[in-house]
């Protein structure tokens, strides 16, 4: 008579770890970078598309500029006219929107970018004109750092805020400094995990 033999209960669970183990390995390499991750990321990005920009105003000899407003950037070029107009069929230079855990601050001159909302505010008149409206829709940004064909630029520093609503990850901010030479300095304060 022979005997059948199975699977000790041993040998069952060091299969059954081994398996969560890699299960456990998979789950950790797939999931997404963390904030710190994504947050120097958002700023290589701003980094590379400024010298790239940058470097497009001393080859073609063009006057560029920087326009940051609020959760977006976008980078603009001064026609033959004296206009500021975005360039919409090459992707560097188009609007780039952060996502909503960032936030975007511009100084110049140590001084904080506020906009004027002019003599025209809302909270002045109670209904708007429509002529007003229009002109808004029709009106390119206007650069608040100047790129000059001499690969100068307007002295400024951008901070890059990650500030998470609905997690428990900590804040981070990454701030670019840019004092008329390339490249900008990064400089990083708090941890995320």
């Amino acid at each position: 008579m022979k005997r059948q033999r199975g699977f000790t209960l041993l040998e069952v669970l060091i299969v059954v770890s081994m398996l969560a183990l890699t299960v456990a390995a998979v789950v950790v390499s797939f999931s997404g970078p963390n904030a710190k991750e994504q947050a120097e990321d958002t700023a290589s990005r701003f980094e590379v598309a400024f010298n790239m920009v940058s470097d497009y105003a001393v080859l073609n000899q063009a006057v560029m500029g920087l326009h940051i407003d609020g959760n977006s950037y976008c980078f603009v070029m001064l026609d033959e006219n004296d206009k500021w107009h975005t360039i919409d069929d090459q992707a560097l230079f188009r609007k780039t929107t952060l996502p909503d855990d960032y936030r975007l601050s511009l100084q110049l001159d140590e001084l904080p970018w506020i906009e004027d909302p002019g003599f025209f505010d809302d909270e002045l008149f109670d209904e708007p004109n429509s002529f007003d409206e229009l002109e808004q829709d029709e009106k390119e940004p206007v650069p608040q750092v100047l790129i000059l064909p001499s690969g100068e630029f307007t002295p400024f520093r951008v901070n890059i805020a990650y500030e998470p609503k609905f997690s428990d990850e900590l804040p981070l901010l990454i701030t670019l400094d840019g004092h008329n030479d390339l490249p900008l300095i990064r400089e990083i304060a708090g941890e995320a995990e």
